[in-house]
């Protein structure tokens, strides 16, 4: 047990409690107090029969009360003093000394215990009755990865898998040796096998929002929605009106839906990343894509007959504001950078436009393709969605398609 768990713990106290707190080990030494300088003091007259003892016990005008899971007491808090309060105090301290001990001792047990499986160290026999001990539930679904390090860096690449799955109740990161690490991750029940495929990984670096953005790395942005939590991601969600039906003339478009769990950040981050269970409306992202490209005003779409009308189109209805100015000209800058860095500019000749490809996922064999943007042009001022069922990668399959309306569009005006 580390001992500056224990300091931790009364540091934080000691200004609740106005007298001299601290702990000693089964050799009367003390290893954690309120007073700095009595750390490493031997206490006299502390023995194996009065760490045993269930009752708070008086010495050298402090009162002691053991805690700890031997038989004998493997540790006594104490408090300064030998009246009723020092008894109260001494019994509230043990039992919040003993449970933080027996959390951390659990948690370290079962990474001790989940490697000596991994690395077959414990009898056959033997798992189910440590399970048992440790209370690991052994009738929940887990998934165990190997990841492996195939070049070394400045960063840990354990301590960023920790910091992905931060859940240590119920995720479990082990570090196999220099070059391998095992993820054992608790999942759902009724996961298919094909979700749990990770495929096209690749590995992007240190990448700031834009080369995010640009790069489509879903590492990131899994991140950031672990660090924004649910409740943030489902409010802006909203507020992008991602979730909201559109009417159009009359014709009302379905709404679309996301679930940001609370209780599973592996999910949480699929969430985050557009996957999982998401569904959104290509309407609804066509209007978004338009609040973009008006700094961040959205409008209504508006049907027509034929596009000889374009040019005598007047401005949809205005639906309020989906996002602040400055947030929707970055948005803009970064959709611009897309364009630059990944889909090339000599694609879409004589259009100035802003874009951004997806890859969706789904039951299918074959993801969906997405390619959604805008093109800032005062004669052809057009938010665009393309969406290909089954179509895979967005720049390969919608983009092209993107480029050849928006041409059409152009020589129709």
């Amino acid at each position: 047990m580390s001992n500056r768990l224990f300091q931790g713990v009364i540091h934080q106290m000691k200004d609740a409690i106005d007298r001299a707190i601290g702990v000693v080990d089964d050799t009367s030494v003390v290893i954690a107090c309120s007073e700095l300088g009595r750390i490493g003091e031997v206490i006299d007259n502390i023995t194996t029969e009065t760490l045993s003892s269930t009752a708070p016990f008086v010495i050298n005008g402090q009162t002691f009360k053991s805690f700890g899971n031997g038989a004998n007491g493997e540790y006594a808090v104490f408090v300064e003093g030998n009246d009723s309060i020092a008894q109260r105090y001494v019994q509230l301290l043990a039992v919040s000394l003993g449970s933080i001990k027996q959390y951390y001792d659990e948690k370290y047990d079962r990474a001790n215990f989940i490697k000596n499986v991994i690395l077959d160290n414990i009898l056959p026999g033997d798992i189910y009755l440590k399970a048992r001990e440790l209370r690991f539930n052994s009738e929940v679904a887990r998934v165990c990865m190997l990841i492996k390090i195939t070049s070394k860096t400045d960063i840990s690449a354990y301590d960023v898998v920790q910091n992905f799955f931060p859940d240590k109740t119920k995720d479990f990161v082990i570090s196999i040796n220099e070059n391998d690490i095992a993820l054992v991750k608790e999942i759902k029940s009724g996961i298919d096998s094909k979700d749990l495929e990770i495929r096209d990984v690749y590995a992007h670096g240190t990448v700031d929002f834009r080369d995010a953005l640009a790069q489509s790395c879903n590492g990131a942005f899994g991140l950031l929605t672990r660090e924004l939590g649910a409740s943030i991601m489902e409010d802006y969600t909203e507020k992008t009106g991602l979730t909201q039906p559109i009417d159009i003339n009359g014709i009302k478009t379905a709404a679309g839906s996301f679930n940001f769990p609370t209780d599973d950040d592996y999910m949480l981050s699929w969430a985050g990343i557009g996957q999982g269970e998401d569904l959104v409306n290509p309407c609804a992202m066509m209007v978004y894509m338009g609040a973009i490209a008006n700094e961040g005003k959205p409008e209504c779409p508006t049907l027509i007959k034929h596009a000889s009308f374009l040019g005598g189109v007047p401005r949809g209805e205005s639906l309020g504001r989906y996002l602040e100015k400055d947030t929707a000209l970055e948005l803009k800058g970064m959709m611009k950078n897309n364009v630059v860095s990944n889909y090339g500019e000599d694609n879409f000749y004589g259009l100035d436009i802003y874009a951004k490809s997806g890859t969706a996922e789904t039951s299918s064999e074959e993801s969906d393709a997405w390619f959604v943007g805008f093109t800032d042009d005062k004669d052809a001022p057009y938010a665009f969605v393309v969406w290909v069922k089954g179509g895979g990668f967005g720049s390969e399959v919608a983009a092209p398609i993107a480029r050849s309306v928006l041409d059409k569009l152009r020589e129709d005006i």
